[in-house]
């Protein structure tokens, strides 16, 4: 597989008006953002993954530049990864189908010499089918050691029209899109948790279609402390089930 290229060792290293020019993406979105990757590009002559990370850091996210692991660090982080996920992944084998491992986007950017290569692998220690996503949101993927896309969707969008995604932010990967019954990911007010943002006949509609091309669907529910599920939101996987699984 393809190894991740390095940013400069210091932000000083890419020029003032690529400086100045990555931090017009506070303002950005969407298609708007991929054409300034693409104007990074053609005037600094680096790669794609690397202007990326010059975006999400300077520019999304604002941070200053942030210290170079050592060789130390590197190994300790690996270390401590290696020891939960080999703990983890012993002890329930095939009872943990896989991994959703959120904000990576913003760790690949801040310390882009984190092994994830070794990580991925222990991710399947007790399994050696157990798949693993590291989330990148909207912006494309900057590390091939995945088994499929992340896909934070939130709200229902149009459904995959294949298997393996063949454009934009993951492409290349198996299709995969977590939704969420709440308007946020969490419900952190006080008081009842919401009724689902949307309906159950759009639900199912979309989950139909990503099924006929082989497409994943993830579901995020509100869950109170107690463990209990907000009733309309298990009546409306209740419906899913016999609408998908049911004849």
């Amino acid at each position: 597989m393809a190894t991740l290229p390095k940013l400069p060792k210091r932000s000083c290293e890419w020029s003032p008006e690529a400086m100045a020019m990555a931090i017009q993406a506070k303002v950005l979105s969407g298609n708007k953002l991929e054409q300034l990757v693409m104007r990074l590009q053609r005037l600094t002559g680096r790669p794609k993954e690397a202007c990326w990370r010059l975006v999400i850091q300077h520019g999304i996210k604002g941070r200053k530049d942030h210290r170079r692991w050592t060789e130390s660090e590197e190994e300790q982080f690996t270390e401590i990864h290696k020891n939960v996920l080999s703990e983890i992944g012993l002890l329930y084998r095939d009872k943990l189908a896989g991994y959703w491992f959120d904000s990576w986007y913003q760790s690949l950017a801040a310390y882009p010499d984190v092994p994830i290569d070794a990580i991925f692998r222990y991710c399947k220690v007790g399994i050696h089918g157990r798949i693993t996503a590291f989330n990148f949101w909207i912006f494309p993927v900057l590390t091939p050691w995945q088994d499929y896309w992340a896909g934070e969707l939130n709200a229902l969008q149009n459904p995959f029209e294949s298997r393996y995604i063949q454009r934009s932010a993951g492409a290349g990967f198996q299709a995969h899109g977590m939704v969420s019954m709440l308007r946020s990911w969490v419900h952190s007010e006080t008081g009842p948790i919401p009724t689902p943002q949307f309906s159950a006949e759009d639900l199912i509609a979309y989950v139909k279609a990503n099924i006929e091309h082989q497409a994943v669907t993830t579901i995020n529910i509100g869950i109170y402390p107690d463990g209990t599920i907000e009733q309309s939101s298990l009546d409306m996987m209740r419906q899913l089930r016999r609408a998908t699984r049911e004849k």
